[in-house]
């Protein structure tokens, strides 16, 4: 089973990807938020809150892949 991690502007979201009989799916298990915020005059990301996020997901990917009877071999961060 496999995390993805898809990063946009100021969102992300987390999947587990797994092969079934039926095919390839995929189920978002966490999605977040981390917008820029001002600092020192000039926006930046808020990098703890992005990581935050992206800790949260990958333990809701690994929680989900357990409950399919598996574990987490490989990530994938789409930026």
């Amino acid at each position: 089973m496999y995390a993805a991690i898809d990063l946009g502007a100021g969102s992300g979201r987390a999947f587990l990807g797994r092969v079934t009989p039926h095919g390839l799916a995929l189920d978002e298990v966490h999605r977040f938020t981390y917008a820029p915020r001002v600092c020192d005059g000039h926006l930046r990301w808020d990098v703890a809150r992005l990581f935050d996020g992206l800790q949260t997901g990958l333990a809701a990917a690994r929680r989900s892949a357990a409950e399919f009877g598996g574990r987490l071999r490989s990530v994938g961060v789409d930026a």
